[in-house]
């Protein structure tokens, strides 16, 4: 046994993952505090007059000295508390998986568009089968074929059926998990 056959694989890579919704409400909200700070440097402006006019912070505070309750206060209330337990629950939620594993000794991933590729290719391996379209989620594929063939009757179309997905489950065993596989017919106008 040789130093090669001893040496251990790599970790595993991490699953693609869709980007975060946090990401964007990042961005929001760091527009926001820069608008903030924007704001904050004018009124800083203005106490230490650099910058004529009147300070907003102080007409702001002005104008809510004496305020009571009103009625509007505890939706407004309740309607801030529900948009914080969103911004958490975006922050903490999982990311949604972007790709599907692919059975092997290291970390290899397959998009579904490439999955859908994949399972096209396979049909197209079957004599008298023509593949109209391929489409393809993480966990199905979905195969719309036309015959080609002079027979087009319903025997010919349950047997096609069969040996297309006889030929994508194969091509598609990769996979973990295999995808569930549907197969629709159509007509072709080739011959």
């Amino acid at each position: 046994m040789t130093t090669a056959d001893a040496a251990p694989l790599p970790a595993p890579g991490r699953v693609p993952v869709a980007t975060a919704t946090a990401r964007y409400i990042g961005v929001v909200l760091a527009a926001v505090m820069l608008a903030a700070g924007v704001f904050a440097v004018r009124e800083a402006g203005v106490t230490l007059g650099w910058i004529a006019g009147s300070s907003w912070i102080g007409a702001a505070v002005a104008a809510a000295d004496g305020l009571h309750s009103q009625w509007w206060m505890l939706p407004a209330g309740a309607v801030a508390l529900a948009a914080g337990g969103w911004l958490v629950f975006s922050a903490l939620r999982p990311r949604r998986k972007t790709a599907v594993a692919v059975d092997a000794s290291t970390a290899v991933w397959m998009r579904p568009r490439d999955v859908a590729r994949l399972a096209s290719h396979a049909a197209a391996a079957v004599p008298g089968v023509e593949v109209l379209r391929a489409e393809a989620t993480r966990r199905k594929v979905t195969l719309y074929v036309g015959l080609t063939g002079a027979d087009s009757g319903a025997a010919a179309g349950t047997v096609a059926m069969g040996a297309v997905t006889a030929a994508v489950g194969s091509a598609t065993e990769i996979l973990r998990p295999p995808p569930r596989i549907a197969v629709r017919i159509g007509t072709s106008t080739s011959a």
